[in-house]
């Protein structure tokens, strides 16, 4: 699991993702992880994932303390969308992670870079989007703004 995260990109534009704080559904924490020895990132919410990397199955992961809410794939809410987490192939000269909450563009990847990008979950996580026009939240959310 070598990767740099591009993390929620649309039309490779950073995007703000308004954070799951709803009480109704249920949320996970999507931890961020660091390998200084790649420099590269990598964030994920799978429990099992985060299992593996704290326990050093994949060397030289460690946290960087950071994380946020979103939303478990397991039980969406209403409103939040899924976001796609690909792969980006080392033959491609990648190696490198790619996350979206735009389903447009989730497809796009898939038809237009077959083989460079491999689709690891098109649910890794639920987010909020903000209001594509006015920039605004969801009520009950928390922006966070996030880059390339």
């Amino acid at each position: 699991m070598k990767s740099i995260v591009h993390w929620l990109g649309v039309a490779s534009v950073a995007l703000g993702i308004a954070i799951a704080q709803p009480a109704s559904s249920a949320t996970l924490d999507a931890v961020e992880y660091y390998n200084q020895a790649l420099d590269h990132y990598f964030v994920t919410a799978s429990a099992d994932e985060i299992a593996k990397l704290d326990a050093g199955v994949f060397v030289g992961w460690q946290r960087t303390r950071l994380n946020f809410k979103v939303f478990d794939p397991a039980t969406p809410a209403a409103g939040a969308v899924p976001v796609c987490r690909f792969y980006g192939t080392p033959a491609a000269g990648l190696d490198s992670h790619f996350y979206s909450a735009s389903a447009a563009e989730c497809a796009d990847v898939r038809v237009r870079f077959p083989g460079v990008w491999l689709e690891e979950t098109a649910n890794a996580f639920g987010v909020f989007l903000p209001d594509t026009q006015t920039g605004q939240c969801p009520v009950n959310s928390v922006c966070r703004y996030c880059w390339l």
